[in-house]
C-alpha cells in the first residue's frame, strides 16, 4: 500500500495566504467600492486618502495617470474630483478663449445654456465658479413677443458649506461695503444680492449662517432652506413646518421667492403670490435667482433690465432660464434695483438708470457670497 504524499508546507501556507487575500478583496469590493458607486447624491459623502484617477483629454494623451492623494476632506469634494485643484494654488481667468482653453485643457465640462460668453472663472482648493454672459431674446407666452435680454449665470462648486455664507446689516449698506465686510481676510469670488432681511414685514423666516434670527410657526411666502449637509429645498407656506426644518439643521433660510421650479425641475407657471402684487409676476424687471444641482453645486443668476441692452424679465421667463439650467431647485430673491451681481470686485448687473440719472445704486441689507475663508472661521 502506498504512503500518500505530504504537501509541502511552504504550498500550505501560500495556500493559506491566497485564500485570505481573496476573501478580503470580495469584503473590500462590496463594502467600500460598491457601496461608493451606490451612494445617493443626497448624502453627506465620507473621506477618501487615495484614488487612481486616469483622464485622457480630447489630444489623446493620458494625464494624471497613477495613484494621487486628493483632498477629500470636505464635505462635497469626494462628488467631484476634477473640479477643485489639489494644491494652494489659485487660478483666476477672465477672458473668454483663455477660460475654455483652461477648462479643455484639465477636464472640466462648462455648463452652458445655448450661446454664452464666459467673464470669469475662479478656481482653488475650495471653490469653483465659472460666469458667462447670455444675450439672447426670451419669449413672453401673454404677449406672444419677445424682448432683449442680458443674463449671468455663476456655475459654482464649494468644497465646504461656510464657502457659501451670507452677509447682512443692521441698516441698509452699499454692496461693495457688504461684500468689503464678508471678505474678512479671504477673498469674495462672487455675490448677489439676497432677500432684503432688513424688511422684517415680509421677511418673517430667516437663518444667515446658521444663527437663527427669525423661525415663526406660520409664513406667507415660499422659502428657500440650505442645510448644512448642502441640500437645498423650498417650500411654500402650506408646506413649512418649523420644527422639522430646524431639527434638519438649516445654514441659511431665505424668505422672498416665489419657487421657480416644482420637484420635477420644470418651470412652474402658477405662484405663490399672497405677499406680492401680481404685478411684479407678471411685469419685466431686473432678477436675481439662486439654485441647487446637489449638495456643493449650485448658481446665481443674474438678469439685467430697464436698459436699452436688457429688458428684464417676467417671472415666467426667470423660471423659464432655470429649467433650461437643468437644476433641481430654484429661487427667486430681491429683484428691480436691489437687483446686484459681482464677480471678484466687478460690477456684472447694478442699475445703470439711476447711475445716469446721478442718484447712487440702492443700499442693501445683505448679500450671498461665494468666498474663501480664513484658518480662524
Amino acid at each position: 500500500m502506498k504512503r500518500k504524499k505530504k504537501i509541502p508546507l511552504r504550498l500550505v501556507i501560500l495556500s493559506d495566504v491566497l485564500l485570505t487575500l481573496s476573501v478580503l478583496f470580495t469584503f473590500c469590493y462590496f463594502h467600500h467600492i460598491r457601496m461608493l458607486w451606490g451612494q445617493s447624491s443626497d448624502e453627506v459623502i465620507g473621506t477618501v486618502e487615495k484614488q487612481e484617477q486616469q483622464q485622457e483629454t480630447s489630444d489623446g494623451i493620458q494625464r494624471g495617470i497613477g495613484p494621487y492623494s486628493f483632498d477629500f476632506s470636505g464635505d462635497f469634494a469626494m462628488g467631484f474630483p476634477l473640479i477643485f485643484l489639489q494644491s494652494d494654488e489659485i487660478v483666476r481667468l477672465s477672458d473668454d478663449k483663455a477660460i475654455r482653453e483652461y477648462a479643455a485643457e484639465n477636464g472640466i465640462i462648462l455648463d452652458e445654456n445655448g450661446e454664452c460668453v464666459y467673464v470669469s472663472l475662479y478656481r482653488s482648493r475650495d471653490i469653483f465658479v465659472a460666469v458667462s454672459e447670455n444675450n439672447t431674446r426670451l419669449y413672453n407666452p401673454d404677449t406672444g413677443a419677445s424682448n432683449k435680454a442680458q443674463y449671468f449665470v455663476y456655475d459654482i462648486y464649494i468644497r465646504n458649506i461656510e464657502n457659501f455664507y451670507t452677509v447682512s446689516a443692521e441698516t441698509r449698506k452699499p454692496f461693495k461695503t457688504l461684500m468689503a465686510q464678508g471678505a474678512k481676510g479671504g477673498t469674495v469670488v462672487a455675490a448677489v444680492n439676497g432677500d432684503y432681511m432688513g424688511n422684517t414685514n415680509h421677511v418673517l423666516v430667516s437663518v444667515r449662517n446658521g444663527a437663527i434670527y427669525r423661525a415663526p410657526e406660520m409664513t406667507e411666502s415660499d422659502i428657500c432652506v440650505l442645510y448644512y449637509n448642502g441640500v437645498m429645498k423650498n417650500y411654500t407656506p402650506e408646506e413649512y413646518d418649523r420644527a422639522a426644518i430646524l431639527e434638519g439643521k438649516p445654514y441659511q433660510i431665505w424668505n422672498f421667492g416665489p419657487s421657480l421650479l416644482d420637484g420635477e425641475g420644470k418651470a412652474i407657471t402658477e405662484y405663490n403670490t399672497r405677499a406680492y402684487d401680481t404685478g411684479v409676476v407678471e411685469q419685466r424687471n431686473p432678477r436675481t435667482a439662486i439654485g441647487y444641482y446637489e449638495p456643493g453645486h449650485y448658481f446665481f443668476l443674474a438678469v439685467d433690465g430697464r436698459s436699452s441692452d436688457s429688458g428684464g424679465a417676467t417671472m415666467d421667463q426667470l423660471a423659464a432660464i432655470c429649467e433650461g439650467l437643468g437644476a433641481k431647485v430654484a429661487y427667486n430673491m430681491d429683484g428691480g434695483d436691489s437687483a446686484q451681481a459681482y464677480s471678484f470686485d466687478t460690477v456684472l448687473r447694478d442699475d445703470a438708470q439711476r447711475h445716469a440719472d446721478g442718484d447712487p445704486q440702492r443700499n442693501l441689507w445683505d448679500i450671498i457670497v461665494i468666498g474663501e475663508r480664513t484658518e480662524n472661521e
